[in-house]
């Protein structure tokens, strides 16, 4: 199993400054400055999961993952500092850049000048599916109501704490699916509308407790017509880790 480990240098996203009042004062004042995010660029397998984690030296990172048009912000977890750990699993087998940039949110003092961080990307084995399921939605099934006014159908899952799922709904119709999972107290823990890519939705879910799911299947606008659902999980627990994930 290959493991990309890359280090670099990002700059503060505050530094370059032009043309900037000084307040109270009777002139203008100008300054110039470098803007600088970390790129690495990789060829990422739809069929993989990765683990990714990028360390900053004394200041938080954000991970901005992009491919095309589309994209995904990591951030650091209000709890942690200076570490932030999280799987991903592509829609597509193209190229993603992988750019580490500073998240100012939450910080006391701005961090300035170069900062140091080192990022790896490692390959996660999964399993053989836990759940493989063809199914419909039609117009007998209850609305996901308040959520939604769309309708679902639900599937209960037992879940261990510490363990990575792939929950994965594809469409089989024109419908655009849209998942949720909901913990062992009822509360809604994980939702995605279009991660799968071609508006398929996939949810990457690290369990935080034992306990029996509910994987609840819908649309984003109320439509019927067939799905596919399956479950995946990673061959081990051992990689931990939360993150922060935001778009």
């Amino acid at each position: 199993m290959s493991r990309l480990i890359l280090s670099g240098t990002a700059l503060t996203l505050l530094v370059a400054i032009v043309a900037v009042p000084v307040r109270g004062g009777d002139k203008e004042v100008s300054a110039k400055g470098q803007v600088q995010l970390g790129k690495h660029t990789m060829k990422m397998d739809p069929k993989q999961l990765y683990w990714i984690t990028v360390e900053g030296k004394n200041f938080n990172p954000v991970l901005v993952l992009r491919a095309g048009f589309s994209f995904r912000v990591f951030q650091v977890p209000f709890d942690k500092k200076f570490k932030l750990e999280t799987s991903f699993m592509p829609a597509k087998g193209e190229d993603h850049d992988l750019l580490v940039g500073v998240d100012l949110f939450g910080l006391g003092a701005i961090p300035a000048g170069p900062l140091d961080y080192s990022i790896s990307v490692k390959p996660i084995p999964l399993a053989e599916p836990i759940l493989s399921i063809n199914d419909k939605l039609d117009a007998t099934d209850p609305l996901f109501k308040p959520e939604r006014d769309s309708h679902f159908k639900a599937f209960p899952v037992k879940l261990k704490a510490g363990q990575l799922y792939i929950i994965d709904m594809v469409k089989k119709a024109q419908i655009d699916p849209y998942l949720y999972l909901e913990g062992p107290d009822k509360k809604i823990v994980a939702r995605d509308d279009d991660s799968g890519g071609d508006l398929n939705a996939r949810i990457v879910y690290q369990a935080k407790v034992d306990g029996d799911y509910r994987i609840i299947a819908t649309t984003l606008f109320k439509a019927t017509g067939e799905f596919t659902l399956t479950v995946r999980t990673s061959a081990s627990s051992k990689d931990g880790g939360r993150t922060r994930e935001g778009r």
